[in-house]
């Protein structure tokens, strides 16, 4: 065979070789993982008080769908990959096709209050593969800091945090009756004006996404 020919057929199997990897790397692609349809609490606080932004039970659910049974060894992860909290027995436990649920009260192995941080569920399948889902649980049990930027009584109440959070202002009339509770937006809050001739106490209350909330702070008066 010439030495041209010789590289010919080089480059042919070069190429052929190729485009078995190709179609192998696609079909690969194709076929769905043993883990799907995750859904992990963004944000956690196990201190916060009971409300619509902070759950009575005070644990965050970790949950996804198995394809296929299989004995799993379910942990929950630190940014660093270190284990702090373990979910299952040792060897694992069986389970059958369908959702898997954890559910996490924020504190580690230990039974210690775990840091606040970015977490993450870890899922081992005995004898096969491990996957660590990407979706991060944030543990964070501090309120929010608030400050009213605006002076008492001015309206409409100006305010800044120090993080994202809601915010809202507590509308109390001086003689009683029912308090309005109205909430802001790009650090205002807008009081209509059947309620300023009235002669109410305004207070501001913020609410970060894990459901902490900051202390009250005084916003002077109307009418």
């Amino acid at each position: 065979m010439s030495t041209r020919r010789t590289g010919y057929a080089i480059v042919g199997t070069l190429i052929l070789a190729s485009a078995v990897a190709f179609v192998h790397a696609e079909q690969l692609k194709l076929q769905r993982g043993p883990v799907g349809a995750t859904r992990i609490t963004k944000h956690f606080s196990p201190v916060c008080r009971a409300g619509p932004a902070c759950p009575a039970s005070h644990l965050a659910l970790l949950r996804f769908r198995l394809r296929t049974g299989a004995r799993l060894e379910l942990t929950l992860v630190d940014a660093a990959g270190a284990t702090v909290r373990t979910f299952t027995p040792p060897g694992g436990r069986r389970y059958s096709p369908g959702l898997v649920k954890v559910y996490w009260n924020g504190r580690t192995d230990a039974r210690r209050p775990a840091p606040d941080g970015r977490y993450r569920l870890r899922v081992a399948l005995v004898g096969n593969r491990t996957i660590t889902i990407p979706d991060p649980l944030i543990l964070d049990t501090k309120p929010p800091r608030l400050r009213l930027l605006s002076a008492p009584g001015r309206l409409p109440v100006r305010y800044a945090t120090n993080e994202d959070a809601n915010v809202f202002l507590a509308v109390h009339p001086v003689a009683g009756g029912r308090t309005h509770i109205l909430r802001g937006h790009r650090g205002r809050v807008v009081v209509p004006a059947a309620l300023v001739s009235t002669p109410a106490t305004l207070k501001l209350v913020a609410v970060d996404r894990a459901g902490n909330a900051s202390p009250a702070v005084a916003a002077g008066t109307t009418g």
